[in-house]
């Protein structure tokens, strides 16, 4: 049976590289399928996806799901806005801080817009807020990133 296969830690980063096949993961409830997505460790027992791409190229709509790693389940997660909601977007990157409980979301691009912003998504109340980023961040995609102290 198929199941989350090749979790590695590496120090204190767990990496995902793969959920595979429709049986390893239970689909009672589960995100639309897609491409371009983020997908973030926020614990051992849990992970987060942000974001992607889907059917016909279209945008995913329902852009934030949590996966419980013990028992294979998605549920959608509701969030809140503090600011502006971010637009949808493909290819950009998450960041998980433990230590401020939230999750920093950069960059990506939407259809040939690409973005520079920062969005921060507390995963203790599920809200969002943008941040201003010091100085002037450049629009990226395709990309990765991580936290060293207290920077991206």
């Amino acid at each position: 049976m198929a199941s989350l296969a090749d979790v590695k830690r590496a120090s204190d980063v767990i990496v995902a590289t793969q959920i595979t096949s429709s049986d390893s993961v239970a689909t009672d409830e589960a995100p639309s399928a897609c491409w371009g997505h983020a997908l973030c460790m926020i614990s051992e027992a849990e992970a987060v996806m942000i974001g992607g791409q889907g059917d016909k190229n279209m945008l995913c709509k329902d852009a934030v799901w949590r996966l419980d790693l013990l028992s294979r389940k998605w549920s959608p997660s509701d969030t809140v806005l503090t600011t502006a909601k971010p637009e949808a977007r493909t290819d950009h990157s998450v960041v998980h801080s433990p230590v401020a409980r939230c999750l920093y979301v950069y960059g990506g691009s939407k259809n040939k817009k690409w973005f520079s912003d920062v969005y921060m998504v507390d995963t203790d109340n599920w809200t969002w807020q943008c941040i201003r980023a010091n100085g002037s961040p450049p629009s990226l995609s395709y990309h990765s990133c991580t936290l060293y102290g207290h920077e991206m």
